[in-house]
């Protein structure tokens, strides 16, 4: 921070003061975290689905992923709003304002917890990381072993042999092909 700008969160100023502001950003990245836990519960609810091969559960579960991706966007675009408007209370770069910092500075109000707040948070994306890519795993498996089912379906049944005109083997024909192989 500049000579100039070296506000403190603990100042306030007119309408909300950092503090009140710290408070609110506190319920905001709450309510994150509840829909990255849920978001995590549907994650689980679907790599379920995809190992027992309920399509429908695999709907559902992309479904309610979404609606909790909405809901998270929505809650981040606060969040950043809120991150601004105490980073210009405080005189700093919207940029520079982080949980670290904010726990650094030990300004938060009595009761609220940020450091507890962001190992949670960050608890929470790392599992969602990792059963996002066993999901993902998990659908290219299954992708790969239909593909080859698929293929081998379509591989002639009976594959006969041509003759040329001298008697020897030559070109194998056909047979019956399950799909026509234009596509």
């Amino acid at each position: 921070m500049s000579e100039g700008n070296n506000k403190s969160f603990s100042e306030t100023g007119t309408g909300c003061g950092p503090v009140v502001l710290l408070g609110r950003l506190f319920g905001i990245i709450q309510a994150q975290l509840g829909y990255y836990k849920e978001l995590l519960q549907v994650s689980r609810q679907e790599r379920h689905a995809i190992i027992h091969q309920d399509l429908q559960g695999v709907r559902k579960a992309i479904e309610d992923e979404e609606q909790l991706i909405n809901l998270t966007r929505s809650a981040e675009r606060a969040r950043a709003q809120l991150s601004g408007q105490i980073a210009e209370k405080i005189g700093i770069d919207p940029g520079q304002l982080t949980l670290s910092r904010i726990i650094e500075s030990k300004a938060a109000p009595a009761g609220i917890d940020f450091g507890i707040l962001q190992q949670d948070l960050l608890g929470v994306i790392v599992e969602l990381d990792q059963v996002n890519r066993s999901n993902s795993r998990l659908l290219r498996s299954s992708i790969s072993f239909i593909n080859k089912v698929f293929n081998s379906l379509a591989e002639p049944k009976n594959k006969v042999t041509l003759y040329n005109n001298s008697g020897k083997t030559g070109v194998s024909g056909p047979g019956r092909l399950l799909v026509d192989k234009k596509w």
